[in-house]
Parts: structure tokens; sequence; C-alpha cells
């Protein structure tokens, strides 16, 4: 009865996601030249995509998920979790500007204010919905369906971008797919892994990876989005907070797709990375 309640309630926020992004994405009365501009620039969104896509289902193939988990996974990515935070966004901005109506700084750091928190609780919280309908467990699981809500929210928020920008659109495709690599997709993925790495561990007893790793995984892309969003998001510290969220996520992927076979089926353990291949009974991938 449970999950019917969520599904339910997923369709609704689905429908409502899917007639507020069609919207946001609609071009109004263009000319020629403009529609041009627009086509290149979402061109340029597609063509990040592609690999990225790959990429993930490769992983979302060798963890052993379903066709239908990812479909419904890749829509509450797009249309669930995208239009939520950007309503919160907007409420949380407004709740600042009425608690500091006189703060000059806060024009500067409202964006870091809200965001970074909003959007990575929201698409965290998404991500371990989908694990509980589809009755998913394993930490290298968490891995995988986070990177894909992630990846959901990202080609949502890029295309909203792209089309209403102010400037040149192609600029603007450009500027988001610079940052595509370590964007939210990797964000997600991580701080999902963190979560509920941190859930098992406190809840199951079950051990894997070193408690302080998990609560750095949970964090620490909420911390690294607030400084991407805030004034010191100058060229050289965007740099840094790219290489370290590249860092996290690396250091995940090889725990479980790098030095270590994944063991799908109903005798996967949770934390799945530090099962060698056929050990104890496990079926493994192929």
């Amino acid at each position: 009865m449970k999950r019917k309640v969520i599904i339910f309630g997923l369709l609704v926020l689905m429908s409502i996601g899917l007639e507020y992004e069609m919207e946001n994405l609609y071009f109004g009365e263009v000319t020629l030249l403009e529609l041009g501009e627009y086509l290149s620039g979402l061109g340029l969104v597609v063509i990040y995509c592609i690999p990225l896509g790959l990429l993930m289902r490769r992983l979302w193939r060798q963890v052993g998920l379903s066709f239908e988990a990812g479909v419904i996974t890749i829509m509450v990515g797009c249309f669930v979790s995208g239009w939520l935070a950007g309503e919160a966004n907007t409420y949380i901005e407004s709740l600042w500007y009425l608690a500091l109506p006189n703060a000059e700084w806060l024009i500067d750091w409202n964006d870091a204010l809200a965001a970074p928190f909003v959007e990575e609780i929201l698409k965290c919280a998404c991500a371990l919905l989908v694990m509980y309908l589809i009755g998913e467990r394993r930490l290298s699981a968490a891995f995988v369906i986070g990177m894909v809500i992630g990846f959901g929210f990202q080609l949502i928020e890029d295309l909203n971008y792209v089309l209403q920008a102010e400037t040149i659109t192609f600029e603007m495709a450009a500027y988001r797919a610079a940052g595509a690599l370590s964007s939210h997709w990797m964000m997600t993925g991580v701080t999902t892994a963190g979560v509920w790495g941190l859930w098992s561990w406190y809840r199951e007893k079950v051990e894997s990876l070193s408690l302080s790793w998990l609560w750095v995984s949970a964090l620490m892309p909420m911390g690294l989005h607030f400084i991407w969003n805030s004034p010191l998001g100058y060229l050289w510290v965007t740099s840094l907070v790219s290489a370290a969220i590249i860092y996290l996520w690396g250091r995940l992927y090889l725990t479980w797709f790098g030095r270590t076979e994944l063991c799908v089926g109903e005798d996967a353990a949770v934390f799945d990375g530090i099962k060698r291949k056929g050990e104890d009974g496990c079926q493994p991938y192929n």
C-alpha cells in the first residue's frame, strides 16, 4: 500500500513537472536566425549528453538494474527533482530577503545560500525514493541511481539555461557543457552513495568504506556546490572544486567498478564492492 501511494504521488509530481518544464522550454515566436541559434545550443548540450548517457547505461547494466527501473529513474530526475528544486530555491531566497532586507551582501551570496542545499537534498531524496520503490539496497546501485537522477536534473537545467539565455545561446551552451563533466550527475551519485552508506552503517551495522569517507561523500558535494555558487567561485577556485568532485566520484567508481567485480542477484551484499567475483555463492555479472 505504501508503495502504491508513493507511486501515485510521483506520477502527480511528474505530471506537474512535465508541464512545468515544457512551458519553460517553449521557444515562443522566434526568427529563423534565432531558431538556428537555439538549435545549435541544444545540439551542443546533446553532444555532451551522449558519452555521459553511454557511461551510465554501461554502469546501470553492470549493477544488474532493470530497464523499467532506468525509465523511472531518469523520469524522476528530469521531471520531479528539477521543478521542485526550482520552486524551493525561489521560496528560500525570498525568506533570506525577508529575514535580512538590508543586507547588501545577500545579492552576491543568495545563489550559494539556497541552491546547494535544496538541490543536493532533493536529488538525493529522489534517488533514495527510487531505491525504495524498486527494492534496491546495494551501495553500488545507490551510486548509479544517484548519477542518473543527477543526470536528468542536469539535462533539464542546462536546457532551461540555454533556451532562456539573455546572451548568445551558443555561448551559454558552451559554458554549461564545459562544466558538465563534474556537474550534478557526479555530485548526486557521490551524495546518494554517502547517505545510503551512512544509513546502512548505523542502522544495519554493515561496514565497507570507512565511516569518515562516507561522511565526506555525503556532505562534501553540498559544500563544493556552495563554493561554486558563491562569490568565491573564480576560475581557479571552480577548477579546484571540479577536481575535488571528480576525485570523490573516481574514488567510489574504483571501489565498485575498478579493482573488484560486482555481484548481482538476490545473494549480492549491500556493499557488493567488497565481494570478489563468485565468492559466497554470489552470482557473477557477465
